[in-house]
């Protein structure tokens, strides 16, 4: 008898599958999750011969084809299932959306969300830092300038009055009756030949006359090469014809009265005061010795000179130059009585006017006067380096009258570029263009950036986030 292995023992194989135990009848699919349990371990009841094994298995192989395709085949509803006789169920895996990938795929929702909301959020908090190297030209300056009326280089005039007192010692008290008087300008606009005035010719301002006591000459006009006329000008004495305080009037404007009948004359002849008038006065004042006078005003003078000096640095403005030494004084005095014929006070006015220029047409004319072409706005970082003087002697200065003077010394030259226009141009661009950019500002030398956050490849849309410095480099 051949000797029989536990391998070649095929458990329960001998049942008929046309025969199915009364334990194990179909039931319907959807049951079998919920009814069916795994058995117990299988305990075999007989051992089966080989060849009876194969023949059999054989057989159940057939049977199961079967039987699934008539299940496939079958309604959803009337599908039944028929366990494997003689082997373990399995538990069937249920077919419906498992919980754990809809939370996955909500995770993932949230996450691309989140991410886009960060990208946005970066975007509109993205600053760019721009650094700007400006080109810079040290130089020394050796040069003669003219400013004022037919020159491109023009000025304003700063003004500063003060006023100082001094006793004296007076030798008594008299009647004065003492007329107003001051400096004008005459201007023609009338025609191009000189144009006389004889001595004592009248000038009238809101009914109040005044007369020049020697003659004037005021030269004719000329023509600029756009066409414009540039009037001829003098400047006279007047004198009030009325003594007295009234005469003491503001800077103003005068007609010649004696042209009335000529319409044009009367329209293109004028004249204009720069300065208040002084000196009317009627009354009683002291009668003070003029070398006695004259000590206590040379002192006066000085201390005032001080303080009216002083007084321009008080006075400077952003974008200006202004040189001390351009500065003009002129003086005016009266005299006070005191409370007894012996006590009188010396009132002593000044005023200071200094000519004040533009930082970049003063820089550019003196480029020009040095022969250098450069292109873009340039200023003087240290216009006080340069020593200013006039190459006339200037006693009064009036509104952009044209004045001479030379600049010499060592200073340094430093292109002025436009903020806002570079955080405009470089808005929102790639940062791939910033040399193009670069490039529309022939003053800037180099142009750097930093970005928040690094990583960004285009400057903020947003000029307001985008900061310009500058950096001069030694």
């Amino acid at each position: 008898m051949k000797d029989w292995s536990l391998q070649d023992i095929r458990p329960n194989r001998t049942r008929s599958r046309a025969e199915p135990t009364p334990e194990r009848t179909m039931r319907p699919r959807s049951r079998v999750r919920d009814e069916d349990e795994p058995q117990e371990a299988y305990r075999p009841e007989r051992v089966t011969p080989p060849d009876e094994v194969v023949e059999e298995d054989t057989r159940e192989m057939h049977e199961i084809r079967t039987r699934n395709a008539m299940h496939r085949a079958a309604p959803e509803e009337s599908r039944e299932y028929t366990p494997s006789v003689g082997r373990p169920l399995r538990q069937k895996m249920s077919l419906a959306p498992s919980p754990v990938g809809k939370y996955l795929r909500l995770a993932a929702a949230g996450a691309v969300v989140v991410t886009a909301i960060i990208l946005y959020m970066v975007h509109i908090t993205a600053t760019a830092v721009i650094t700007v190297v400006p080109r810079v030209l040290d130089a020394t300056v050796e040069v003669a300038l003219t400013a004022g009326d037919g020159s491109p280089l023009t000025y304003a005039i700063i003004t500063k009055e003060l006023e100082a007192r001094a006793p004296v010692v007076a030798n008594g008290i008299t009647d004065l009756s003492q007329s107003a008087s001051g400096n004008i300008t005459i201007y023609n606009e009338y025609s191009k030949e000189p144009f006389a005035l004889t001595k004592n010719t009248r000038f009238e301002s809101e009914g109040m006359i005044f007369r020049i006591q020697e003659s004037a000459v005021v030269p004719g006009y000329k023509t600029d090469d756009d066409g414009s006329v540039v009037p001829g000008k003098v400047t006279a004495k007047v004198f009030a014809d009325t003594a007295g305080e009234a005469g003491n009037i503001v800077p103003t404007q005068f007609t010649i009265p004696g042209l009335k009948s000529e319409a044009e004359q009367y329209a293109k002849l004028y004249a204009r005061s720069d300065e208040a008038f002084t000196g009317g006065f009627v009354g009683r004042r002291a009668v003070v010795d003029e070398e006695a006078r004259k000590e206590v005003r040379e002192r006066v003078d000085v201390m005032l000179a001080e303080r009216l000096t002083s007084s321009l640095s008080e006075q400077a403005v952003a974008d200006q130059v202004m040189y001390a030494a351009g500065a003009v004084i002129t003086y005016t005095d009266e005299i006070e009585t005191g409370t007894s014929e012996t006590e009188a006070t010396l009132v002593v006015r000044g005023t200071i006017k200094a000519p004040i220029f533009s930082a970049r047409d003063l820089a550019k004319a003196v480029l020009l006067a040095q022969g250098e072409r450069l292109e873009g706005a340039f200023v003087i970082t240290d216009p006080n380096a340069l020593t200013f003087a006039y190459t006339e002697d200037v006693t009064s200065l009036a509104p952009n009258a044209p004045i001479a003077f030379t600049l010499a010394g060592t200073s340094r030259f430093v292109a002025q570029l436009p903020t806002s226009d570079i955080a405009s141009a470089l808005a929102g661009i790639d940062v791939d263009d910033l040399q193009t950019i670069t490039a529309q500002y022939p003053g800037a030398d180099r142009i750097t950036y930093r970005m928040t956050p690094a990583w960004r490849s285009s400057f903020p849309t947003d000029p307001n986030r985008i900061t310009i410095e500058f950096a001069i480099l030694e």
